[in-house]
């Protein structure tokens, strides 16, 4: 009797994976490993993974195929590659107290719905500059039509944050999202 209790809760927790595979999200995966500069302080791996748009890009492309992190005098980058060439670059300054957020995919992929790049860039707004934001006057960038090809950005009133999407074909192709206080 042990032995098929066991069995059926291996034949379970496969199901459960199989099944939350299936529903879009991503897969399991293995810890991300970087190259690069050891991250002793300031911007870290786990800060980068933690983003909306680390798992928007996740869920788009799937795990990420190399990280890199490297420190100069400006501070901290941490670049991670997406499969179909999705790239995610973090960069952080303690000495002026920036940071900023950049995801970008080439145009042959998969479109991203206007929606869902306003919710993912108002996630990064909450979880950068508190739950209440910065002020950011999200209908500039949710206003018809578009251009063929813009970087569309607005401003918060509060710090220095500003959100862009870039836009190229009529498709976006990237989502930003940077602040200073």
């Amino acid at each position: 009797m042990p032995l098929a209790r066991s069995i059926l809760g291996v034949a379970a927790a496969l199901a459960v994976i199989a099944l939350w595979s299936m529903s879009g999200q991503p897969a399991l995966a293995k810890p991300l490993a970087c190259t690069g500069a050891p991250a002793a302080t300031g911007l870290q791996l786990a800060d980068a993974e933690a983003s909306p748009l680390f798992a928007m890009l996740q869920r788009k492309f799937g795990p990420p195929s190399a990280c890199q992190i490297s420190d100069n005098d400006a501070g901290r980058e941490i670049r991670i590659d997406f499969t179909g060439g999705a790239r995610l670059l973090f960069t952080a300054s303690e000495a002026i107290e920036s940071s900023a957020q950049e995801a970008s995919w080439p145009p042959a992929a998969a479109a991203l719905p206007r929606a869902d790049a306003l919710h993912v860039l108002r996630e990064v707004e909450a979880q950068a500059a508190s739950p209440h934001g910065c002020g950011i006057p999200w209908a500039k960038l949710g206003a018809k039509p578009w251009p063929n090809a813009a970087d569309l950005a607005v401003t918060g009133n509060t710090c220095n944050c500003r959100a862009h999407m870039t836009v190229l074909h009529g498709k976006i192709t990237g989502l930003g999202f940077s602040l200073a206080c």
